[in-house]
């Protein structure tokens, strides 16, 4: 049989775990990497070091993504039909 002061122990652990965990989530949002979040919560990287990181690996996406855009324009290229299907092969059934 559980006592009240045992019960008590048990909701507050259980809350504090809940806190710990709302925190990891935050932390994982703002800095947009699961990587970075346990080095700054290991204590291997300081705030500042995370922050710049995130933001480097933010800025390399987007470069990422530009260069993808520019080398193919159509939204998604594997489902473009092709102008003569002869030629190449296509996903699509013609």
């Amino acid at each position: 049989m559980y006592t009240k002061f045992s019960k008590d122990c048990f909701c507050y652990d259980f809350f504090s775990y809940i806190a710990l965990f709302v925190g990891y989530e935050n932390a994982i949002g703002c800095l947009k990497s699961l990587v970075l979040t346990f080095a700054l919560m290991d204590r291997r990287l300081s705030v500042e070091e995370a922050v710049h990181l995130s933001l480097l690996e933010t800025e390399f996406q987007v470069k990422i993504v530009t260069i993808s855009n520019h080398l193919h324009p159509s939204p998604v290229p594997f489902l473009a039909r092709p102008s003569d299907p002869s030629t190449s092969l296509a996903l699509l059934p013609p």
